[in-house]
């Protein structure tokens, strides 16, 4: 839900470069409805698989960025999906995540991943659960966990669950404020 990726900003977006990373890697995966293995790296498949900056195309207008996947676990053998992101106008916008992400790059480097001590590391999924688990039970109620907890392996609930009407008035409320926050910061 909306509150939880507010949460994350709060908590993540003052931290360290992996902290960033890590909210800049789920503000895309959420607003994409990607599987959190399909944008981070396993060091145990090897190689030059991920996501690179030149699998990234941002509109000249800023509006819509796609992410093209080379080995998305629902595709074809040899087929790529591809992920699509709209500009937001507030703090949870997936395109400046993107715009951030691609800012501290190299072609060659993963798009995911940060600069700590002189030495580039890529976000696997290990560490980013871990990380978002942490700032949950921070937050969040423990029963509420249990939920959130299987958005890697079972994100479609998350995304798909139909809202109550209270949770849809409540989530479209808070965007409408934090576009209303990120426009007077903005002037």
């Amino acid at each position: 839900m909306i509150q939880h990726l507010v949460i994350l900003a709060n908590e993540l977006a003052g931290g360290s470069e992996a902290d960033l990373a890590i909210l800049d890697l789920a503000l895309v995966t959420f607003w994409s409805l990607a599987r959190l293995g399909e944008v981070t790296y396993d060091p145990r498949k090897g190689g030059p698989h991920g996501i690179f900056p030149g699998d990234v195309i941002i509109s000249s207008n800023g509006s819509l960025a796609t992410i093209e996947l080379k080995e998305s676990k629902t595709a074809r053998p040899g087929e790529s999906q591809f992920l699509k992101v709209r500009k937001m106008p507030n703090l949870l916008c997936p395109i400046k995540a993107l715009q951030r992400r691609l800012s501290t790059l190299v072609p060659d480097e993963r798009l995911f991943s940060f600069v700590e001590f002189n030495k580039r590391t890529d976000l696997t999924k290990y560490v980013v659960r871990k990380r978002l688990a942490e700032v949950w039970e921070g937050s969040v109620p423990t029963a509420r966990i249990c939920e959130i907890g299987r958005w890697a392996s079972f994100s479609y609930k998350l995304y798909i669950r139909e809202y109550t009407a209270a949770d849809l008035s409540h989530a479209l409320n808070l965007l409408a404020k934090l576009d209303l926050q990120w426009n007077l910061s903005s002037t």
